[in-house]
């Protein structure tokens, strides 16, 4: 391998809350794997992402840009024809693989990624590999009768899976992801495993399904405080189940299945890291385990997500390790965002970005030098938007007359709604005028695909990608080019 450049290597799961692992939770899930990756890492403990939806996040998080630019403003919409990580580092010479949930559209574009894996979640597409093995062991039908119950409201898909654990969807993508390992050459690599867990439904298969007691789990102090009779963009939310269904030994049965699914893909975690370790790479790659977003489970008496912008959902936990430049066990607690992670392994592969990224590289934070830093993060949700600082949230609605305010130093929990308080006039307005600041500087600064030029017929792409990133005309990675 090029020892001037570092394997690059995304860990990614699906529906993670912060507080769902060992290092995070005081050991109440069991996640090894994970934890060997923060106490020889860094934990960047205040992590958010840009949305509450799969794909409005991932696509922020493969193109260094907010949904609002991105165009990717809730599932099934097209990811973008522009400059991605993927397509940046294979142009630098990187041998780049994604193996199992990408969740981009079109499913069956590679977004430039060189070697895919395809597996578009518990919810399969007919491109789908974990389909195809399923059916050529004749288990396709059965394992759509499962997936038909899963809007069961009295178990609100808790159930264990019943086709065993070597035929699971995380085993599979774990033991694909590493025969794609085992078989790569010098080059250096940008891997992206994404897991499907712990995404609803929450089905363990048997030999992890009794791994947690329901009797010893606990249910949030929230729990009775109803979300879905408030405004009209909560009734949208979490698959407008009726969750007055929902009582507390449904979600203790719920929690206990949710952390199962976890434990289960840090096994294949483990599994990974041994691959690494058993080619002499482990220490030459640098390595991020985060979500796409979190999970209600239970906190204001719901579960899942939908267009929520309550900490359960948008912060998420984030992990590097590169002991080449960082100590184990370190904690970086400066507001990170999805939007940083593309600056930040361009800056580790010595790649120039592009002038229409909108994040920052946190490479110099992790190393606790002194950066000048934002102390925000931003999130969106179709007209919702969220400002985040350390100790205080706003939630705005766009034109309506109602939205959020949270004093998070007193109430984290986010009960205590401050908005409409004379008290808080003025923080209200701070942060709107704060909010209106950051919409205004992110944005779009990247130029659009050129027209009356030979770039005429390329059905959407972006000029860019016929320069592996760079425009010829327009821009250079990093800077404007002078005017001719």
């Amino acid at each position: 391998m090029n020892s001037e450049k570092p394997n690059i290597l995304f860990i990614t799961m699906d529906q993670l809350r912060y507080d769902a692992l060992g290092v995070t939770s005081g050991g109440r899930v069991k996640t090894p794997n994970i934890d060997r990756l923060a106490s020889e890492g860094v934990l960047c403990e205040k992590f958010f992402v840009h949305s509450p939806m799969c794909q409005p996040s991932r696509a922020s998080i493969i193109t260094g840009r907010y949904p609002r630019v991105t165009g990717v403003r809730w599932n099934w919409y097209n990811l973008p024809d522009d400059p991605n990580l993927a397509r940046m580092l294979d142009a630098s010479g990187y041998h780049t693989m994604a193996i199992g949930k990408m969740h981009f559209t079109p499913i069956e574009d590679n977004h430039g990624f060189k070697d895919r894996v395809y597996v578009e979640g518990k919810m399969f597409s007919d491109y789908d590999e974990y389909r195809t093995m399923l059916g050529s062991k004749g288990l396709d039908g059965r394992y759509f009768e499962h997936v038909k119950r899963w809007n069961n409201v009295d178990n609100f898909g808790a159930e264990v899976f019943p086709l065993g654990d070597e035929n699971y969807v995380d085993s599979f993508i774990g033991a694909r992801g590493v025969e794609m390992i085992e078989s790569c050459g010098d080059d250096p690599f940008f891997a992206w495993f994404s897991f499907c867990n712990p995404h609803m439904p929450f089905d363990p298969p048997d030999s992890v399904a009794d791994m947690y007691d329901p009797d010893d789990m606990e249910i949030p102090p929230d729990f009775y405080r109803s979300q879905t009779m408030r405004w009209p963009e909560y009734r949208t939310s979490s698959g407008q189940q009726d969750f007055s269904l929902l009582t507390e030994e449904k979600l203790a049965r719920i929690k206990a299945y949710y952390y199962a699914t976890i434990s289960l893909v840090d096994r294949e975690i483990g599994r990974l890291l041994d691959t690494l370790e058993r080619k002499g790479v482990l220490d030459e790659t640098v390595i991020f385990f985060f979500a796409d977003h979190g999970e209600m489970l239970g906190n204001r008496g719901v579960l899942w997500k939908g267009r929520m912008l309550y900490d359960h959902i948008t912060h998420v936990p984030l992990i590097v390790r590169y002991p080449r430049e960082y100590g184990g066990g370190q904690i970086v607690s400066d507001m990170l965002q999805a939007v940083d992670l593309v600056p930040t392994v361009l800056d580790f592969c010595g790649v120039d970005g592009h002038i229409g990224l909108q994040g920052q590289s946190f490479r110099r934070l992790l190393a606790k030098e002194q950066v000048p830093w934002r102390d925000w993060a931003f999130a969106e949700s179709l007209n919702m938007k969220m400002l985040r600082t350390h100790d205080w949230k706003l939630i705005h609605y766009g034109s309506k007359p109602y939205g959020e305010l949270y004093n998070l130093a007193e109430d984290p929990l986010e009960l205590d709604n401050l908005y409409e308080d004379p008290g808080w006039r003025e923080k209200r307005f701070e942060l709107t005028r704060r909010l209106a600041d950051v919409l205004i500087e992110t944005e779009d600064q990247l130029p659009g695909p050129a027209t009356g030029t030979a770039y005429e017929g390329l059905s959407g792409h972006h000029p860019a990608q016929e320069y592996g990133g760079r425009d010829p005309d327009t821009y250079a990675y990093g800077s404007r080019r002078s005017p001719r």
